[in-house]
């Protein structure tokens, strides 16, 4: 007997379940019946009827509009065939709740096929859309229909100039289990959501002045995402955001911004603050990191930063303002040999830095030598070491000692 048919139905509903192509952010065009669950079905009678009959199999619909291409009736990417799938795939879901991916540019023939989407929306448990502003203001009667909806993430990709200048969009502010969201659009473009209710946000940003008037509305934030793109306006006074909840923040700061390094950071307080990431060109963010650890008084456990700079004395001083910190990442063109003394410690000194650390990775060049010297003066509470270098770049010294540390309780790994 084949050994696929020896296996338990719900084992192979699990396998079945890792085939979905949402799973790896892979999204067609129309409704393929060349991919999961579509391709299931064909392979035999006993996975057709298990398939089938099995809702959760049926609750990722992906369907990407598309006003310039011209598809076949093969591909099942017309209008009539897309209704028909659609239709039956929503059937096949029974009531199990729904994860939504919507697609593309608007056009009136695409219309039934919507509105079959849209009888389903009280299942929505997450929508991600991703399309100009006339297919996502045609989802207007989903307003006040989504009582499961608890993620949302909102991408506005304009085809042409012909789109309606969409100031504001209220159709998420009626949304009660919503407490994640993922936004990237033109910042003139304008949602009405429950604030208030998120606990997740990741967002990109141009002028500092709105994206504040967002987040004072945050009062629940706990993980917290920002890009901050290219601006050349001139920097104001802002008031702060108090964030009294927010556990993890995530900055990247894009090049190309003199005079603007890290100013987000002097608008923020964040006394619950336990996990921190930057990313940025240079070092020029070391004061405004330093201010907001200083005004925040917040008890940060996790510290990474990647930079287009050395990793020199500045850093120190930032570090100095984190004694519990257990985990640093560190990225840059070169740690300096100042930096990795300070990290050393010294038995008997007062002022040591970041004591507590137990998973330090580092990846910029450094001298090796004095690398080890820095790990070995924290055997006994470092529990992980990371560097990125090549194999052929390890110096003799540095091997011998990495190879040892393994005896001392100290785990090492080449970072890529």
């Amino acid at each position: 007997m084949d050994p696929a048919r020896m296996l338990p139905p719900e084992i192979l509903v699990q396998i079945f379940r890792w085939c979905d192509p949402s799973r790896d952010g892979v999204y067609t065009s129309g409704i393929l019946i060349e991919q999961a669950p579509w391709v299931l079905t064909h392979i035999s009678s006993l996975w057709r009827n298990l398939v089938i009959s099995t809702p959760i199999l049926w609750r990722h619909l992906s369907v990407k509009f598309s006003t310039r291409f011209s598809f076949t009736d093969k591909q099942n990417n017309n209008v009539e065939g897309m209704f028909h799938l659609t239709n039956l795939f929503l059937k096949r879901s029974v009531q199990c709740p729904l994860e939504v991916y919507i697609s593309g540019d608007f056009d009136l023939a695409v219309q039934p096929v919507l509105e079959r989407i849209m009888s389903s929306c009280e299942r929505w448990e997450a929508l991600t859309l991703f399309a100009d502003g006339r297919l996502i203001q045609s989802l207007a009667p989903i307003k006040g229909r989504l009582p499961n909806l608890q993620t949302l993430e909102v991408t506005r990709g304009d085809a042409d100039e012909e789109s309606p200048d969409i100031t504001t969009l209220d159709l998420f502010s009626l949304v009660p289990a919503l407490y994640e969201g993922t936004f990237r659009y033109d910042p003139a473009f304008v949602l009405l959501l429950p604030w208030n209710q998120l606990t997740t946000l990741k967002t990109g940003y141009c002028e500092i002045g709105p994206i504040l008037d967002t987040l004072r509305q945050l009062a629940n934030l706990m993980y917290l995402t920002l890009d901050r793109f290219a601006d050349d306006a001139p920097m104001e006074e802002f008031s702060p955001a108090y964030l009294p909840r927010l556990r993890e923040l995530e900055l990247t700061i894009e090049s190309g911004e003199e005079g603007h390094h890290g100013a987000l950071l002097d608008c923020l307080v964040l006394p619950s603050l336990n996990c921190l990431s930057i990313d940025c060109e240079d070092f020029a963010v070391a004061p405004h990191l330093a201010g907001l650890l200083t005004r925040s008084n917040c008890p940060l456990d996790s510290l990474t930063l990647n930079l287009l700079d050395a990793l020199d004395a500045p850093l120190a001083g930032v570090l100095a303002l984190t004694p519990h910190l257990t985990v640093l990442e560190l990225g840059g063109t070169i740690a300096t040999g100042v930096l990795l003394e300070q990290l050393t410690l010294v038995p008997g000194s007062e002022s040591q830095l970041v004591p507590c650390l137990r998973e330090l990775s580092l990846r910029a060049r450094v001298d090796q030598a004095r690398v080890l010297q820095l790990i070995t003066s924290r055997v006994g509470v470092l529990r992980y070491f990371g560097i990125a270098l090549e194999v052929g770049d390890i110096q003799a010294v540095l091997a011998d000692g990495l190879y040892n540390l393994g005896d001392v309780g100290i785990e090492t790994e080449l970072l890529r």
